[in-house]
């Protein structure tokens, strides 16, 4: 994943795709389309690699926003126009909302995933407490699919089991004015190791709080902000 080589048409559109699950975004520009997305700073590892697979397509501007008054330093990723942004935008996007392209979805693997959780992933912990007044604490990871609709989520929850043999739930988010119910697929805990040992490989240093960052006694997380978000 580090490296960057040569890459096929298949490839940059694999990269394209898999970024713009999460945080990116691609917005028409004239004839053509473009990629843009904001990090926080602490990402730059994962920015500046994205930037550098991104310019096998394009060059690319990278440059700090402006910083609010008690807010993180941002910076934003922004890519020229060019027909590949634009024959993925027409796929992945109707009526200006983001959509699941079953035809994009041959392309999910490993990499694929864990790019789309460190944008858009978070993980959180699930008490269980016993009889004997024990309890066990277990990480439960998610992808805030919220853009999407139920329909979505349940091609997302099958694809995941068919090409990655691993298990989510879809579960019920907030409710939007604008769109009505959101929902968000949660991982099964039988598929915990299994998500983690391939999706490790692939993480960056600045994200790996998102592996397991509850592997540790509950008194020592309460009081403490343990819910992380992408």
């Amino acid at each position: 994943m580090r490296g960057v080589e040569t890459m096929d048409e298949k490839e940059k559109i694999k990269y394209i795709v898999a970024f713009t699950y999460g945080d990116g975004y691609i917005g028409q520009h004239g004839k053509e389309c473009r990629f843009e997305a904001n990090n926080i700073e602490k990402n730059m590892d994962y920015m500046l690699w994205r930037k550098e697979i991104l310019e096998n397509i394009t060059p690319v501007n990278f440059n700090p926003n402006i910083k609010l008054e008690n807010h993180q330093q941002t910076y934003k990723t922004c890519t020229r126009t060019h027909p590949m942004y634009t024959k993925v935008h027409n796929r992945m996007y109707l009526m200006g909302k983001k959509v699941i392209d079953p035809h994009y979805l041959k392309l999910m693997d490993w990499e694929t995933l864990a790019i789309w959780y460190m944008d858009d992933g978070s993980i959180r912990p699930n008490i269980r407490y016993y009889k004997d007044k024990t309890y066990h604490c277990t990480p439960t990871p998610n992808l805030a699919t919220c853009c999407f609709s139920y329909g979505d989520n349940f091609l997302l929850k099958q694809i995941f089991k068919q090409k990655l043999g691993i298990e989510f739930n879809i579960a019920k988010h907030a409710v939007s004015i604008n769109t009505g119910q959101q929902y968000i697929l949660n991982l099964a805990s039988g598929s915990f190791d299994r998500f983690i040992e391939n999706i490790k490989p692939f993480i960056f240093p600045s994200f790996e709080y998102k592996l397991n960052p509850y592997d540790r006694p509950l008194d020592k997380i309460q009081g403490e902000d343990i819910v992380r978000t992408a």
